[in-house]
Order: C-alpha cells, then structure tokens, then sequence
C-alpha cells in the first residue's frame, strides 16, 4: 500500500511538473508574441520617422522631430504634418499658413490653433489623392490618438513614392535595436490597442487607385498626347507626373525613354495603356541598367544604386538587412530570369510567364497545364 501510495504522490508531482512546464511554455510563447509585437511597431515607427527627417531635410538638425517614442505624442501639434505637407503640396500649404513653425509654443502648451496646421496636411493629402480609408480625423490627431496618424504617414510615404513625389520608406526590421526601457513602454502602449496592417498597405492603395473626375483626366491625357506630338520630353514628363493622369512609377530621369515608347505605341492613349508603357518602359531601362551595374562593381555595388534598380522595377518592402542577400541573389544570374518573370506577369500571356518561370536558373518545376493559374497569381 505504501508503495501504491508513493506511485500515486510521484504521478501527481509528476503531472503538476509537466503542467508547470506546459504553462511555462505558454508564457514564454505569450511573452516572444507581445515582444515581437512591440518591435515590430516600434520598427514602423522609427521607419516613419527616418522617412520625415529625409523629406523634411531642413528639420534633420533640430529637436523637431523627437525619439520614435515620443513621436505619436509631438504629432498633436500638427506642425511636423503641415511642414510634410508644404514639401509635397506647397500651393495647398504655403509655408506661411503653418502655426509654430518651430514648436516654440508647443512647448508651453498645446493650443487648439494647432488644428489649422492638422487640415492643412488633410487638405495636402486630398491634394494627392492618398485613399480617404487613411486619414486619420482631425480631433483624434490633436487629442493624441496617433497609431492611424503614424498608418497614415506609412501609407502617405508609399503613396507619394510611387508618385516620386517623395523618398521612399526604407524597412528596418532586423536592423533596428530597442532599449529594454523602450520595449516595456511601447508593450504597455499596445496593451489594449488593436495594430493597423501595415502590411497591407500596398495592396490598398493598388485597390483604390488614384481617381479623378472624367473631364480632368481627359484635359491631363490630351496634355500628354500634345507632349509626345511636339516631341518635347520635359512637357511629357510634366504632364505624366499630374495627379489628374493617374499615372504612377514615373521617374524623373527617364523623359526621353517615355517619348521614344509612347510616340510607337499605336493604341488610343487610355490611362491604362499610358500606365503600362510607364511600367515596361521602366523594367526595360531597369533590366539594362542591373547588368551594367553588376558588372561593373560586383558584390562591391553601391547600395543606393541597386535601389535605384529595385525603384524602377516598382519592387516594394526591400530590407535593409536583406542587401547582402540581394547582391548574392542577382550575381547568381538569376536577376534577369525573375525581371522576365515580372514583365511576363504584367504584360504578357500565360505561356509567356510559363516561360519565363520555366528558366533554369531559378530552379522551379513548371506544369504546362498550370500556365493560366500561374500567370493569374
């Protein structure tokens, strides 16, 4: 009986060790969720930051632009957005119009005219046509509820970008290093807040598309058509960048590129059409500009110039800590093989991406009869 009964105590230790060790598992489960959570947020924060300290390169100096945790805070006062807003907008914000330029009056207190300043970044934004589902309500920026302020600055960074209206937002993740002090605020920060998507980003603002009304799309439209009949680059380019053509992914450098496919191109000019050529005119250029670059400097090649390339070929969320990766990606021939697969993708047919995702160098089994599934995704 005593040893029935000793069986029985070490059985029960037995099973209290394994729910001790089941529930610490949890906890060290629950414990990497809310610290992944917390750097995660804190790396969009210090993106968004890095992202207004270039675009408001007369700030970079100052004390206008606080630590990324104090950031949401200092938003209230809404003179960093209307300083934004000037740099991308300025006949919607003249420079003039924006309160406490210098914060100076911040510093004593918040002041309800600080509103003005939040209005005119909506306004600016309006201006751009940035998707209405990102902008956060005046009262909210100025009472301090800043998470869809700082979504919204996101969301603002690719948008402008892709209008090269702005630089573009650079990923963090896995560069960037937190203190434990700022961890712990910032996991207390989200302890009851829900995130934003900041991943999604980029497919809401390729499902709401820039949009303007009919008769100015047409007056931008028979712009670019006058343009390319005078075969003057610089008016094509101005009337490409307009916000009422629509038109995205046009690079500052690449006018006489534009002319040339746009003065062959024999379909009815269309927002669409004008668009794609924009796009595979890019990737050419882009494809063409790659080669020369690895060759000339190898695993030594500039960082911002293959950015350049990645820009041009619309290529969206690259990781800083990810360059090495890229250049031993693309000295591994397999650049050509996956902008091929890009352009089939966007420009051509089912057989056209079978093809190209059928090169040997990216080492992908193929079925012909998947070509059409292939091509749609």
């Amino acid at each position: 009986m005593a040893k029935v009964v000793a069986w029985a105590d070490e059985a029960q230790v037995s099973r209290e060790s394994g729910e001790d060790e089941e529930s610490q598992q949890g906890e060290d489960i629950d414990e990497r969720r809310l610290n992944r959570r917390a750097y995660d947020y804190l790396c969009r924060l210090l993106e968004v930051r890095n992202w207004l300290r270039e675009c408001l390169k007369e700030a970079e100096d100052s004390d206008l632009i606080p630590p990324v945790t104090e950031l949401e805070t200092i938003l209230a006062n809404g003179v960093l957005l209307a300083r934004l807003g000037h740099s991308f907008a300025p006949e919607t914000v003249p420079w003039g119009k924006i309160h406490d330029k210098d914060q100076a009056r911040y510093r004593r207190a918040l002041e309800y005219k600080h509103t003005d300043n939040i209005m005119l970044w909506r306004r600016a934004m309006e201006s751009v046509r940035l998707p209405e589902i990102f902008i956060p309500e005046t009262v909210d920026v100025y009472e301090g509820r800043n998470m869809k302020t700082i979504f919204c600055l996101y969301a603002l960074a690719f948008h402008l970008y892709r209008m090269r209206k702005a630089p573009p937002i650079r990923n963090q993740a896995g560069m960037a290093v937190f203190s434990s002090d700022e961890m712990a605020r910032m996991r207390e920060h989200l302890k009851d807040s829900k995130v934003p998507e900041f991943g999604a980003v980029g497919g809401i603002l390729s499902d709401k598309r820039l949009s303007s009304d009919e008769a100015s799309l047409m007056q931008a439209l028979r712009a670019i058509a006058t343009a390319i009949s005078n075969k003057d680059a610089p008016a094509l380019l101005s009337a490409l960048q307009c916000p009422d053509a629509g038109i995205l992914y046009v690079e500052p450098n690449l006018g006489e590129e534009y002319l040339t496919s746009l003065s062959s191109h024999d379909e009815e000019l269309t927002k669409s059409s004008v668009q794609n050529v924009v796009i595979l005119t890019n990737n050419e250029w882009a494809e063409c500009h790659l080669n020369a670059l690895l060759a000339e400097e190898g695993l030594a090649v500039d960082r911002s110039r293959l950015y350049t390339v990645f820009d041009a070929l619309q290529i969206e969320q690259t990781r800083e800590k990810a360059f090495p990766l890229y250049i031993q990606l693309l000295l591994g021939k397999q650049a050509n093989a996956l902008v091929e697969v890009k352009i089939a993708a966007e420009h051509g047919s089912s057989l056209d991406s079978l093809s190209a995702l059928s090169h040997p160098v990216l080492g992908l089994t193929t079925v012909e009869e998947n070509s059409k599934l292939y091509h749609t995704k």
